[in-house]
């Protein structure tokens, strides 16, 4: 028998989770930026457009974090539907700023192995 899963969410959490991938983003942005390698523009290219869109969707989430009153979600017992709607929002954003910034991870990695081996 499967055990049922707590159905409240702290969103200090979330945040704190938004707020350290924004980070790794914006710094692995500054890598893309200042990596000096002749041809790759693609790939360069590539992990640049990604984490211009993890961040870009942390600061989206941070705005619909702030429209959430208190810090804790109910979701299977919340009645206003806005406040429901906006975590699903966040929950899905977030899902998709990881997707984001963990593709711009594989490609930053595959530069630095191109340098490696070059």
């Amino acid at each position: 028998m499967k055990k049922p899963q707590p159905s409240h969410v702290n969103l200090k959490s979330f945040g704190e989770f938004n707020k350290y991938i924004m980070g790794l983003g914006a710094a692995a942005f500054l890598y893309f930026d200042k990596f000096e390698l002749s041809g790759y523009a693609a790939i360069r290219t590539a992990g640049t457009v990604f984490l211009a869109l993890a961040v870009i969707i942390g600061i989206t989430t941070m705005s619909a974090l702030g429209r959430i009153h208190g810090e804790e979600i109910d979701y299977e017992l919340e009645k206003d539907h806005s406040k429901l709607f906006l975590f699903k929002f966040v929950s899905r954003a977030l899902v998709v700023e990881l997707i984001a910034l963990l593709f711009a991870m594989v490609l930053a990695g595959s530069l630095s192995l191109i340098k490696i081996w070059k």
